[in-house]
């Protein structure tokens, strides 16, 4: 099974800065494609991102996900792997 991690790398990535807000990378896509991605359902992959949205790693927006701490995240995938 892919790591939530790769999923990220693998989506388009838009890093443009808002206004009063850090540019903070943004993967657009949706719940569903992470889930068929992952071989995942929405469901889960919607508890998985709310759990790393509690741990402030990322940031759920509709129709996508801001990163918001690309070295966490990149260790959860590498744990992920290795395990």
């Amino acid at each position: 099974m892919h790591s939530r991690a790769v999923c990220f790398r693998r989506a388009a990535v838009d890093t443009s800065t808002e206004k009063g807000r850090p540019a903070y990378p943004r993967v657009r896509v949706s719940q569903e494609r992470l889930g068929m991605m992952l071989s995942l359902t929405r469901q889960t992959v919607n508890e998985l991102l709310q759990r790393m949205e509690k741990e402030s790693i990322i940031e759920c927006e509709r129709g996508g996900v801001r990163v918001l701490d690309l070295a966490r995240l990149k260790r959860a995938g590498r744990d992920r792997i290795s395990s």
